[in-house]
């Protein structure tokens, strides 16, 4: 039994790295580019609802290959629309809600992504890219993060949405 059991987190963890590294095939990039402390105006300017919700600032970038794609954003704003995931263990989990506990491990997909609001695709031309940046938070110090997002490949309008991962970084320790 422990056998299985040591066979089966193995197979869990090799199917999470292989589904992480999974890429659209097409030239598609989804990275995290740094991770930073905010800056006191930063800091003022995201925790206005929530005192303390975030100190980190991770700069993303999406560049598109040589078909171009479309990416899911709010109706209003130039970014896309992420769901921030926790890569820690040998299952992902969507960092949706308020508990850790009831993080789902699979996706809960584009129609939930705005929280109900309606939002559009917007072309990313080919080989050109979007940065923007994300917030995190170092009470979740030494854990794992990355953010999904939802493409259409190319600039035509037909074709299904595809989820898809950013690279991941490990969450830093708070500043003393």
């Amino acid at each position: 039994m422990r056998n299985f059991i040591a066979l089966a987190a193995l197979m869990l963890t090799v199917l999470s790295i292989s589904w992480e590294q999974e890429t659209p095939g097409n030239g598609v990039k989804f990275e995290v580019i740094s991770v930073r402390f905010q800056t006191p105006e930063e800091w003022a300017y995201e925790n206005q609802d929530c005192i303390g919700c975030s100190d980190l600032m991770v700069r993303v970038r999406l560049t598109a290959g040589p078909n171009g794609i479309r990416y899911y954003k709010w109706d209003s704003g130039k970014q896309p629309a992420t769901y921030a995931i926790d890569c820690t263990g040998p299952i992902t989990r969507w960092r949706t809600g308020m508990a850790e506990k009831d993080f789902p491990t699979s996706s809960p997909g584009i129609k939930k992504l705005l929280s109900g609001s309606e939002g559009k695709w917007e072309a990313l031309k080919p080989n050109s890219f979007i940065e923007w940046n994300e917030v995190d938070s170092t009470t979740n110090s030494g854990k794992i993060h990355g953010f999904t997002l939802f493409i259409k490949d190319g600039m035509k309008g037909d074709q299904k949405e595809q989820e898809i991962r950013s690279t991941t970084y490990q969450v830093p320790t708070p500043k003393k």
